[in-house]
């Protein structure tokens, strides 16, 4: 589990050094300084002892051509950042998706807060909301808000809930466990074969609190509820930090995650739903995952 990176834009390529210096122009064989030497024995200009006049013009080239050199250097700096991820970089990611898989699946149980965006592009808003999140494999799972305090998305095991009381606090979604939205079990959606489930790519570096992370690029095999997602990974603990999900209506879901902990203990309690007197259950369709709801939720 855990919980942006886009990658940076190019830097625009530095102006060439010595643009503003004018090249040393030599005719006829002579130097320009040649007229203000004091003229030797015989009427003809004196030279260096070490130079004979064949090498004037050698010798004014050489600064253009060290700046030219320089220039060249500097200017395919660049490109190399604008190079596209290698297949090495791709293995790499895939690598260490795996190494997070494997640091998971050793754990029975993970919880951590969680700190969550919601980008609503259809409405231009964006909605912002925190809480709890907790799983327990194989398939219990408990996301309780705490802002809005009371929503609340539980799996216990049979059914996928889903009750928004600060969007309708009458209604609740339910779903079979099967086809349950996806992107909320991290360990089942992301964590699970991801090789055969996923086009995996290497995103990049970033920091994520204070953690050095990976960003690993998914783009879904097969039907999903999203177009395409990118995980932030611990390099050094293997630790999911950061989900971005771009869903299927232009939404962007961002879940940051902190305060990691494996194998806690858990109350039963966590992974129970009861639905509220009066609430109406309405079963949503066999299809996985939905599009993001106007009030920012993903259910």
């Amino acid at each position: 589990m855990v919980a942006t990176g886009e990658r940076e834009d190019d830097q625009a390529r530095p102006p060439a050094p010595g643009m503003g210096f004018r090249p040393v122009e030599v005719g006829k064989g002579e130097r320009e300084d040649d007229q203000a030497r004091p003229a030797a024995p015989g009427g003809k200009p004196s030279e260096s002892p070490a130079l004979g006049r064949s090498a004037a013009p050698v010798v004014a080239l050489l600064p253009v051509l060290a700046l030219s050199a320089a220039t060249a250097v500097l200017a395919a700096r660049p490109l190399a950042a604008r190079q596209p991820p290698t297949a090495a970089a791709d293995d790499a990611a895939m690598q260490l998706l795996e190494a997070a898989a494997e640091r998971y699946r050793r754990a029975p149980a993970t919880c951590a807060d969680f700190e969550q965006v919601v980008d609503v592009r259809l409405l231009g808003r964006r909605v912002e909301s925190a809480g709890r999140i907790c799983q327990r494999r194989p398939n219990l799972f408990s996301m309780r808000f705490s802002d809005p305090d009371g929503d609340m998305v539980i799996s216990d095991g049979e059914h996928f809930w889903v009750y928004y009381p600060s969007l309708d606090p009458a209604q609740v979604v339910r779903y079979a466990v099967a086809g349950s939205p996806g992107g909320y079990d991290f360990h089942r959606e992301f964590l699970d074969d991801p090789g055969a489930k996923y086009v995996v790519r290497d995103g990049g570096a970033d920091v994520v609190d204070g953690r050095e992370c990976r960003i690993v690029e998914l783009a879904p095999r097969g039907e999903a509820a999203y177009r395409r997602a990118r995980l932030w990974l611990d390099v050094e603990d293997h630790l999911l930090r950061r989900t971005e999900l771009h869903q299927e209506n232009g939404s962007v879901r961002t879940l940051t995650l902190r305060n990691p902990e494996l194998s806690p203990l858990l109350d039963g309690d966590v992974f129970a739903f009861r639905v509220p007197e009066g609430a109406r259950v309405m079963d949503a369709p066999s299809r996985p995952g939905r599009p993001a709801r106007p009030g920012g939720h993903t259910p």
